[in-house]
Order: structure tokens, then sequence, then C-alpha cells
């Protein structure tokens, strides 16, 4: 993105957690899987495991995130990756001063929602 920003203003002050507590969360999410699948290096069916990028270093900065609906930046641990000049950002307020994320609601049916469909079976094909 570019452009500026304006009005900043220096909010709340916050305890920040250690870059080794932002790394151990960042290893416990869930890698994002891509839409097609690599290959086996050993030739085998399936998709290959997804490797972790390999940190290389840590410095404390800012993301960008929302505080209700206005836009705020926040302490973060910047990872840097080997072979990537964009770093990976974890957040690093400590958790217990964070509000609960809120509950999804599901949509509504009418107005905008998909209805479910109907049940669907599965039988295996014969072979030709």
């Amino acid at each position: 993105a570019n452009g500026r920003v304006l009005g900043l203003s220096v909010g709340d002050r916050y305890p920040v957690i250690t870059a080794q507590a932002a790394f151990d969360r960042l290893q416990s999410q869930p890698i994002a899987m891509p839409e097609i699948c690599m290959l086996r290096k050993d030739g085998k069916p399936g998709c290959a495991s997804i490797p972790r990028p390999r940190i290389t270093g840590a410095h404390l900065g800012l993301m960008p995130d929302v505080d209700g609906t206005r836009p705020v930046l926040v302490p973060a641990w910047l990872f840097t990756v080997a072979g990537s000049a964009d770093p990976i950002a974890q957040l690093a307020i400590e958790p217990s001063f964070l509000a609960a994320p809120p509950t999804p609601r599901p949509l509504p049916l009418n107005g905008g929602g998909v209805a479910p469909g109907p049940p669907v079976t599965a039988a295996p094909m014969s072979p030709r």
C-alpha cells in the first residue's frame, strides 16, 4: 500500500511478549494451503508436505490492525524469512490484554445467505 497516514496519536500502552513467545505462537498457527499441491519428490501419489518458512531474525516493529472499526498500528515482532524480502508479522501484545475475537455469526438464510441444499449421497463407480 502507499499513501499517507493522517491524524496519528499515541494510544494506550501494553506490555509485549518476547520474540521467543511470539515465535512459538507463530509456529502453532496453521500454514495456508495452496490451491494446487506440489508433487512428492519420491514419486508416490499425494501431495508433498509444505515446509515451514526458515526464520532468520526478528525485530520489534509495528503492524496494522483494527480496533473495532478504526485502523490502528500495534506492536509486532517482525520475523525475517530466508529467501523473502517481506517479514512475517506476529502481534506482540501480551495476550491477557487482548479482547476475545468476535464470535462469527451464520449468514441468514434469506437476505443474501445461501440455503443448504439437499443431502448428497455417494456411491463408488464401477470400473470401465
